[in-house]
């Protein structure tokens, strides 16, 4: 038995191989989830019974943070049923057809009924056992006369589901200041909690429209790259840090992760580069971005708003 990461209606969950397909990345596949088949996306393999429980033993990953390493519970994770066939593609581009033809019925149900909400994706599952209608709304929305009206209209079980701004961003897409696309809907990956202490600890600068993404919460890059940069930041002076090099004391003015570069200033006021790798003995600790409590206080209002709470 095998475990693979899937990517399912912008979704990533473990699901297991129980006939060793022996899949790869990309391929497609159909899976089995609470009450359906559904379409998928293989992102990974995350190998064999064993190769996983020892992945679980030394878990980061926040989406397997509840799983046990026993026979009972790995029979718990979701299956792949199938890996797609010529059929399969083309049931997939019918339903992607039905999928346009239902947004478009929604839209107009919604001025009819003059509803206080804004459509955002259908998603037919793969068995056609489901329709999932996705949309954003600042209140809550009495949309039953809606739902009569679209269950007799698809003869189908209808979900409408209120999603936030960031699910929303992730569904739809765009590009990032970076010039890419946004990591949520490029690489399908789940939300993780991303707060002002990630950003102050990477130094970035606390700037609205340098740190938010184009769902207006914190950007997503802003999680990722943080256990490894407080990684490579443990083996670095902090600023402030008092520090002897070349026989003499220099305070830490500034650092750079990335580059591995230390800015050092003496009492004299002099400046002076050196690389990480420069032999140097930290004398007396100064500030600590993991001391925080101080710090966090200093944060603006505006900024404390792009926090997903």
């Amino acid at each position: 038995m095998n475990f693979y990461r899937i990517n399912h209606n912008f979704n990533l969950n473990v699901f297991r191989d129980d006939h060793n397909l022996d899949l790869k990345r990309g391929d497609r596949v159909v899976i089995k989830t609470t009450n359906c088949m559904e379409a998928g996306t293989v992102v990974c393999c995350l190998g064999s019974d064993e190769k996983f429980s020892d992945l679980l033993k030394h878990n980061h990953d926040s989406n397997l943070d509840n799983v046990k390493i026993n026979d009972a519970n790995i029979r718990k994770f979701f299956y792949i049923y199938k890996k797609f066939d010529e059929q399969d593609f083309i049931t997939e581009k019918e339903n992607r057809d039905k999928e346009a033809a239902a947004f478009t019925t929604a839209a107009d149900l919604i001025r009819q009924y003059g509803l206080d909400m804004a459509l955002v994706s259908v998603h037919i599952f793969f068995d056609n056992s489901k329709v999932l209608f996705n949309y954003t709304s600042e209140h809550r929305v009495d949309f039953r006369e809606m739902l009569r009206d679209l269950t007799s209209r698809f003869r189908s079980r209808i979900e409408l589901r209120q999603i936030g701004i960031r699910d929303k961003s992730r569904i739809i897409g765009g590009y990032g200041i970076c010039g890419r696309q946004i990591c949520c809907h490029n690489l399908k990956c789940n939300f993780n909690s991303i707060t002002i202490k990630m950003v102050k600890n990477q130094n970035m600068p606390l700037n609205t429209m340098k740190i938010s993404g184009t769902c207006g919460r914190l950007m997503c890059c802003i999680r990722y790259e943080y256990d490894s940069y407080m990684q490579i930041q443990k083996n670095m002076p902090r600023p402030r840090d008092l520090v002897l090099y070349n026989n003499s004391e220099w305070e830490v003015t500034g650092i750079n992760v990335q580059t591995g570069a230390i800015t050092l200033k003496d009492r004299e006021g002099n400046v002076k580069n050196i690389d990480s790798n420069t032999p140097y003995k930290i004398k007396k600790s100064g500030f600590r971005p993991d001391d925080m409590n101080n710090y966090l206080n200093m944060a603006d209002e505006e900024i404390e708003k792009l926090e997903d709470k």
